[in-house]
């Protein structure tokens, strides 16, 4: 685990500059892991047995000369209330991976870019059971001149949605 007080910074690596989760469960439960730089991962590579379980804490400022600045990702990783990446990195996902929306996010802007590898109308790149309330703080990294969205049920749109919240509902229009 990643605590308050820790700051894990200023390392290079092939894949995952600050850690690579191959297997096993990772949790950041505070701190900041920032300054990291690897041609896919600058902070966090999450391969297919891995587990990164974001708490709390920072990620930012770090790297990538491939893909993912923030995260790349091919296991699971999982947004607890305060978990957020900052706008300066981004989590990859190759097609068919997704992020998990594990508890209802205590903030109201963005907590993550996403950046899929695929771009197109219906794919998935959120899942779990907080995905149509933290739908709306996921932004998608541009593609081209296509403006890409998350609907409720955590698929790319290129659709614009408003999110209204009314008599503690949240409805999407479309």
């Amino acid at each position: 685990s990643i605590n308050n007080g820790a700051d894990i910074n200023n390392n290079t690596s092939g894949e995952g500059g600050a850690f690579y989760v191959g297997g096993g469960t990772v949790n950041l439960l505070g701190g900041a892991v920032y300054m990291n730089s690897a041609s896919y991962g600058g902070a966090f590579v999450v391969s297919d047995n891995g587990k990164l379980k974001l708490y709390d804490g920072s990620v930012y400022e770090n790297t990538a000369t491939v893909d993912g600045a923030g995260i790349y990702n091919t296991g699971s990783v999982e947004f607890y209330a305060a978990g957020n990446i900052d706008a300066s990195n981004d989590v990859y996902l190759p097609v068919g991976e997704t992020i998990t929306m594990a508890a209802k996010s205590v903030f109201s802007s963005a907590i993550v870019t996403i950046t899929p590898e695929e771009y197109a109308e219906g794919i998935r790149v959120i899942s779990g059971d907080y995905t149509a309330m933290n739908a709306s703080l996921c932004n998608i990294t541009p593609q081209e001149e296509m403006e890409w969205h998350i609907n409720s049920s955590g698929k790319l749109t290129t659709s614009e949605i408003k999110y209204v919240l009314t008599d503690r509902r949240l409805y999407f229009i479309i």
